[in-house]
């Protein structure tokens, strides 16, 4: 068992490899990398993909009134390219949280939804237990396991006048929507963050 602790984080590489550090030869053996903390692929702002070799990863769901494991993902909004987590040989359970970050956030467009595959597991299968990702005032979030469990899905749909916004604010918001599915900028650079 090996843990990425409450407040901690963990930027990885390529690989976890606990198959070379847990005895059976490299074999699958049920151990597991438990996420309390926070796991990023490669780091905030690279896009990787990093494989889980030799345990099951799980991530804690949230409770009541405690923490839970946050898995931080770029996204390239304008390549659909995103980080990924392979769990080789066991089980994908996930609970907590998703954090999406876009690159190249500019290439939004409102309304037309930006779509990744942020875990895959063929063997052991991904189960969802209770994962979830926070919407933002102007990007709505879904994951989804696809049929047959081998992955977590990611789709994030920008909209900068979501319907809880009134009188001026909803002006202010169609006009962005309008500027960003037009492709035009203001004085040379569009800027967008979320």
């Amino acid at each position: 068992l090996v843990v990425n602790l409450l407040l901690s984080t963990v930027n990885s590489g390529a690989a976890v490899d606990l198959a070379s550090v847990i005895p059976g030869g490299g074999q699958y053996n049920g151990a597991q990398f438990k996420n309390l903390g926070v796991f990023s692929p490669y780091g905030p702002g690279r896009i990787g993909t990093t494989t889980i070799k030799g345990a099951d990863f799980w991530q804690t769901p949230t409770a009541s009134g405690s923490f839970a494991g946050s898995l931080n993902v770029d996204v390239d909004a304008k390549t659909g390219a995103s980080d990924l987590v392979i769990v080789e040989k066991g089980t994908a359970t996930l609970g907590g949280k998703v954090v999406p970050s876009f690159l190249n956030a500019t290439s939004l467009r409102p309304g037309t939804p930006v779509s990744a595959v942020i875990v895959q597991s063929a063997l052991g299968g991904v189960v969802d237990s209770g994962l979830a990702s926070q919407s933002s005032a102007v990007m709505t979030y879904q994951l989804s396991v696809n049929n047959g469990r081998t992955t977590l899905n990611l789709t994030a749909t920008p909209n900068f006048a979501p319907a809880v916004l009134a009188g001026n604010q909803q002006k202010v918001g169609n006009a962005i929507n309008g500027l960003l599915t037009s492709g035009r900028t203001i004085g040379g650079s569009t800027t967008l963050s979320d």
